[in-house]
């Protein structure tokens, strides 16, 4: 199963959090599962830090691509194709950043690992038990 984590559940993940639930984190560890994530993600967070919404320790470039890249995920690149389709869905959910991935899990049939009920809405599989 091909996994997208949403910029929380990255976060949650990297950072080791008792918030993850612990089966998530054993998915994310699994070698049956090929986990990515959204270069959005990465602006969203490289954002939050610089304005002080967040702390994370590390600068995002290298700090968090070496991470990813120590933990098998990958990146995902925003399309030309991802941008179109953002423009085209519908409305149900208002965040951005949320937007894009969940083109990204629709377009590359990825299971969504977030805590984030919105995404039912678009019917994107998601995991968060």
């Amino acid at each position: 199963m091909d996994l997208l984590l949403d910029t929380s559940a990255v976060l949650l993940f990297l950072e080791d959090s008792k918030r993850l639930p612990a089966s998530i984190k054993a998915t994310i560890q699994s070698a049956d599962h090929q986990c990515f994530v959204s270069i959005a993600s990465a602006w969203e967070i490289a954002i939050k830090a610089a304005i002080g919404k967040l702390s994370i320790g590390y600068r995002v470039e290298p700090g968090l691509r070496l991470a990813l890249m120590s933990n098998g995920i990958e990146v995902l690149p925003v399309t030309w194709e991802d941008i179109g389709r953002v423009e085209m869905l519908p409305r149900h959910h208002g965040d951005p950043f949320d937007r894009l991935l969940i083109v990204q899990a629709m377009r590359l049939g990825l299971h969504a690992v977030t805590p984030d009920e919105a995404w039912d809405d678009y019917g994107v599989s998601r995991l968060w038990v």
